[in-house]
């Protein structure tokens, strides 16, 4: 399975002017639905035990809960409170909210980093699918603070509210520079556009690809490449 076959073209703003075509395809949803809550059940039981040692070991590196909870914007900009292991000190945005590099970002500790590069602090909103806020394809849920700033810069940004927001997706997996907002924008409303079984099949199995070469490297396994995009600096909306 491979994505290439879905690019960004050449021009800045033919993704963003494309409207957005949902058909009502109830056999394409249903299943999506019976997909997301099989596949959620599986990976919160399978899950379990590494969300409970690396709960426990951030504990021990950096004071606080084991997990954390943040308003964000779902489907038809609709709030709701999403669920995440805490890889961060608990005063980790004290002066304010932040979009940081996993690479670069000076935060978190080495127990921190790992969850965050492996995405197991991702886990616990497998709950927020099997509630129908999420699914486990989809754009990132974004918090109100960046949708309003993005908005701003970028009218079309809450077009990706068509869908529900996903724990991956094709901008997750295409655009892994977290600053690159106008890029990931794009793809968000490529994936809309494109949604299929096979798409979200394969978006899965980079998805699943991806966290276990970061497993393996995190257990010294593999060693780690430096060819992942991330990068420090200011959010970037040109």
């Amino acid at each position: 399975m491979a994505l290439k076959g879905y690019q960004l073209t050449g021009a800045a703003t033919q993704e963003e002017q494309k409207p957005i075509e949902l058909d009502p395809n109830f056999g394409y949803e249903a299943g999506k639905r019976i997909f997301d809550v099989v596949f959620s059940i599986l990976f919160v039981v399978l899950g379990l035990p590494f969300i409970i040692v690396c709960g426990l070991l951030m504990k021990l590196e950096s004071h606080g809960p084991m997990f954390y909870a943040q308003k964000r914007v779902g489907r038809n900009g609709r709030l709701f409170t999403v669920y995440k292991l805490r890889s961060m000190p608990n005063d980790s945005e004290a002066n304010g909210p932040v979009i940081t590099c996993v690479d670069e970002d000076s935060r978190p500790g080495k127990i921190g980093r790992f969850i965050r590069k492996s995405k197991i602090d991702e886990l616990p909103q497998f709950w927020n699918v099997l509630k129908g806020e999420m699914s486990v394809i989809g754009p990132r849920p974004e918090r109100p603070y960046f949708v309003d700033k993005f908005t701003k810069q970028l009218p079309n940004f809450p077009d990706r509210h068509a869908v529900k927001p996903g724990i991956t997706g094709l901008s997750q997996i295409k655009e892994k520079d977290s600053l690159q907002i106008r890029s990931k924008l794009r793809y968000d409303l490529l994936y809309i556009n494109s949604r299929s079984f096979w798409l979200d099949l394969t978006i899965l199995w980079s998805t699943v690809w991806f966290c276990f070469y970061y497993l393996l490297v995190g257990f010294g396994v593999l060693k780690n490449g430096n060819g992942n995009g991330h990068r420090e600096g200011p959010v970037e909306i040109t």
